[in-house]
């Protein structure tokens, strides 16, 4: 499959193994990889007829060297012993969210509407937390951290050229890519440093936001 690093870099895996490695889960990166048969990951797009390949959710190589998924992801107990088989070029990193964690997903490409959530941020926290990006597009994710456990929750944006937008709260039994090159070719990157990672007020967030918030 080449000497192409799909995956997260040895640095991108120990600075997560830092932060919060009972949140860490593999995601296979690989575009040329196969992907089993026999997993519930192998999807046939109904209009092009071409098959969907699974990234950006956590899933790992089988025996066989193709791409499968990972049953009870959202609750297994994650060991030093398994992240380090799992750090393998072809392995990008998925992070849990719960538990302590959570993340806004910006699902949208409107420059005002980013305007507008890093405001209400930087007004309510004081600051922006570590924010997900990829070059080759508009969309963001900033990771917070909060005190208490949270349910999924979605705001809808208006629709941007017919497309749909909105912004996601991510939370228990949910997860986002943090490291790796997506399916759209781009690496995954951070704006702001990670390593200070975030004490964030949420529930000030959830009082100045009222009842419009995730």
């Amino acid at each position: 499959m080449g000497n192409t690093l799909w995956g997260a870099t040895p640095e991108e895996w120990a600075l997560w193994r830092s932060l919060c490695p009972e949140h860490l889960l593999p995601t296979v990166c690989n575009s040329e990889a196969v992907v089993s048969k026999k997993s519930q990951l192998y999807r046939i797009d109904k209009t092009t007829g071409q098959l969907l390949h699974p990234a950006k959710v956590p899933s790992l190589y089988n025996r066989k060297k193709q791409i499968a998924g990972i049953r009870q992801w959202a609750s297994m107990l994650i060991t030093p012993a398994m992240l380090d088989n799992w750090e393998e070029p072809d392995y990008g990193i998925c992070v849990r969210t719960g538990r302590g964690l959570i993340a806004l997903d910006c699902d949208n490409e409107d420059e005002g509407h980013h305007a507008i959530i890093e405001q209400v941020l930087r007004d309510t926290l004081g600051c922006l937390p570590p924010c997900r990006f990829r070059k080759n597009a508009n969309k963001c994710l900033y990771l917070l951290n909060a005190p208490f456990e949270r349910r999924k929750g979605v705001l809808r944006l208006p629709d941007e050229d017919g497309r749909p937008a909105q912004i996601e709260l991510l939370a228990t039994g949910q997860q986002f890519m943090a490291a790796g090159i997506h399916p759209s070719g781009a690496r995954i990157v951070w704006r702001f440093a990670l390593s200070k990672y975030p004490k964030s007020n949420w529930r000030r967030y959830r009082r100045v936001c009222g009842p419009s918030c995730p």
